[in-house]
């Protein structure tokens, strides 16, 4: 189970930015169309529940937080393409002040 957690992490880092979280929604439509509208709340829920669980851990020093955050974020966009496009967004940004910052350092 770990391997395939780890080979899904891996295929989700190497989509361009701006695009992972849309691809994620996209690489699960399938499965969403195949199962009741109750199961994707449930998920949702349990995305949600797990950024919460994130943000509290992470508020104690050595805490691994931030990883239950992704998953939890991962999770929400599985489901919800408004979520996916707002997370591209953020991660495009991110990727962009990362490019600047990388730049300014190398000059």
């Amino acid at each position: 189970m770990l391997d395939k957690l780890r080979k899904k992490y891996s295929q989700f880092l190497n989509r361009p930015p701006g695009k992972r979280f849309i691809r994620e929604y996209e690489r699960n439509e399938v499965l969403r169309k195949n199962q009741p509208g109750w199961k994707s709340k449930i998920y949702i829920g349990f995305g949600i529940l797990l950024i919460l669980m994130g943000f509290l851990i992470g508020l104690f020093p050595g805490a691994p937080g931030i990883l239950l955050t992704f998953m939890g974020f991962l999770i929400v966009s599985a489901r919800s393409v408004i979520v996916a496009k707002i997370l591209d967004l953020i991660d495009l940004l991110i990727h962009l002040i990362r490019k600047k910052i990388k730049s300014h350092l190398t000059s």
